[in-house]
């Protein structure tokens, strides 16, 4: 299977047939990248060497190469008539996103792989070969490759990084970095930890507070407290001197004058007729009075002879009694509840009063006691003093202690970060070797797979060791990196091999270069056994051209 026919807008327009192996002819501007841009675009969605830019994928870039203001549209054709098309629409000032459809079509152009993955930094051919080599290798594997004592390490960092990880050797990357940056991230905490208990002015080997002293501490704390407090409640309240006796005194004399006057109206009030217990009962008698009241006051003025209520025939004069009889019981119970609240207020007055007098008492026996035994003079500042001391004291064994504790904890953490930085340090060691010997592995199952494209007596040979990424062809133990144009194809087109394994057929585009007639011729003759579709451009066409290779042409086609 190859590409027949290509057809689109790119750069200046493209309508062309192919053969299974095509040299395309034609000078700078005649459109040979414009045939190379289109497949890429039909197959891969990219295209190369676009404004001087080696490989360009997005679609706001892609869509310069079309002719049109519409948008960019190719169309390849096979040999077996399978259509595969590719086009980016323009909204206004908008791009729209690109439509490809392969229709189930799997194909590669290894060339262009080989120069995206194996040319430039050696990084970036690491990271390939390293995900050329996970297809075939399971967690298993590296598992293996685990000491021992590392393996509960790893195995919780795995769990950490799994879910971001797409296949084995992505996840030891991933785990790797993860380790690097635990390594950091401890080291940060212990230099903080450090600060913070270098500022405490504690360290491990200052003798720390113990429970014992602070029991100590709190034990004479509550001894002076007990000793302050009693001679606060000892210090007299009042002033002790002959004249606040007599003071005292005279208002005694005051309230024994008032204190009968309150008793005599306490009795006059327990005399009166009316004084007696008040009930509930004589509250629901109130009410009921004044109810009758209101309807024998009703009848009389409407002059009835017969009761509402129970239809008896009365004298109208009954109204009348009945309404001031009722009038007067409550207004005795009326008074009597004034009474009882008269009582009341005087009572509790009397009581006051009575307490006052009996408090005077009191005062007046203390003041003779302490005048004729005068109490014993006592520094309470001083014992107040001593008692926040021993306090201050007990509080700063207790901050002691917990300062020294809170050392301690920072003690074990930092400790405790410091191992985390030797653990994860190991298993990122461990990482790196496992990915040392992975990319070794690689690189030779690599080789021993390129070189079943090359002839037997050479073998390839890539070099890592520096920045870039560099190969070339081995013949026992001389490597041959200065190519001519025939063999540095041959070595391409076995790479490319070996990266396209798998693909339902490939299309060859060695990169254009200004190649003499023999290297070209050699090239040529070199690519007839290629396995897929070779494209080969060229600004100059040979005397000589290989049977099987189909010519196109594009000088005619240009303007002029």
């Amino acid at each position: 299977m190859y590409i027949q026919f290509v057809q689109g807008n790119v750069k200046r327009g493209v309508d062309v047939e192919l053969g299974y192996r095509t040299l395309i002819v034609g000078p700078n501007g005649s459109g040979k990248s414009s045939i190379i841009n289109s497949i890429e675009l039909g197959l891969c969605g990219y295209a190369t060497d676009v404004s001087g830019r080696p490989m360009v994928k997005r679609n706001t870039d892609l869509i310069a190469l079309a002719n049109e203001d519409a948008g960019l549209k190719v169309t390849l054709e096979t040999d077996t008539s399978h259509k595969v098309t590719y086009s980016i629409r323009r909204d206004g000032d908008r791009v729209k996103r690109a439509t490809h459809r392969l229709n189930g079509l799997h194909a590669t152009m290894p060339f262009m792989d080989v120069r995206e993955h194996l040319t430039g930094s050696a990084a970036k051919a690491k990271t390939y070969l390293l995900g050329w080599l996970s297809h075939t290798l399971l967690e298993k594997d590296i598992y293996e490759k685990i000491p021992a004592a590392n393996l509960d390490e790893y195995q919780l960092a795995a769990k950490a990084c799994k879910s971001q990880a797409s296949d084995p050797i992505d996840l030891l990357v991933k785990i790797i970095a993860y380790a690097k940056q635990r390594v950091r991230d401890s080291r940060k905490e212990v230099k903080t930890l450090t600060e913070v208990v270098e500022g405490s002015g504690l360290h491990m080997n200052t003798k720390p507070t113990t429970e014992s002293e602070i029991a100590s501490a709190l034990a004479e704390e509550q001894r002076l407290f007990q000793v302050y407090t009693k001679a606060c409640q000892d210090v007299p309240q009042t002033e002790i001197s002959p004249e606040a006796r007599d003071k005292i005194m005279s208002k005694w004399q005051t309230l024994s004058i008032e204190l009968p006057q309150l008793q005599d109206e306490l009795n006059r009030i327990e005399m009166d007729a009316l004084f007696a217990p008040i009930s509930d009962k004589d509250d629901r008698l109130f009410g009921i009075r004044e109810k009758i009241r209101e309807i024998a006051e009703m009848h009389h003025a409407m002059g009835a002879t017969a009761c509402s209520v129970c239809a008896s025939t009365v004298s109208p004069s009954i109204f009348a009694s009945t309404a001031q009889n009722m009038t007067t019981a409550n207004q005795q119970m009326q008074h009597k509840v004034n009474l009882h609240r008269q009582y009341d207020a005087l009572k509790k007055t009397f009581d006051e009063k009575k307490q006052e007098g009996r408090a005077m008492i009191e005062q007046v026996a203390k003041i003779e006691r302490l005048l004729k035994d005068p109490p014993k003079s006592v520094d309470i500042p001083a014992l107040e003093k001593e008692y926040k001391d021993a306090l201050a004291k007990r509080q700063s064994l207790e901050q002691q202690l917990k300062a020294w504790s809170e050392v301690k904890r920072l003690h074990l953490r930092v400790q405790g970060a410091e191992k985390a930085v030797e653990r994860h340090q190991e298993l990122a060691a461990q990482g790196e070797r496992i990915i040392s010997e992975l990319l070794q592995q690689a690189i030779d199952d690599f080789q021993d797979e390129v070189n079943k494209f090359i002839p037997d007596d050479f073998i390839l040979d890539i070099d890592l060791e520096n920045d870039s990424c560099t190969f070339g062809l081995r013949k026992e133990t001389k490597v041959v990196t200065a190519l001519s144009g025939a063999e540095w194809v041959k070595m391409l087109l076995a790479i490319g091999c070996a990266m396209s394994q798998g693909a339902d057929f490939r299309v060859f585009t060695p990169e254009e270069r200004a190649y003499d007639e023999q290297t070209l011729f050699d090239m040529m003759e070199a690519l007839t056994d290629a396995p897929g579709q070779v494209l080969l451009t060229t600004p100059v066409e040979p005397s000589f051209i290989p049977p099987e290779w189909t010519v196109v042409r594009l000088t005619d086609q240009l303007p002029f």
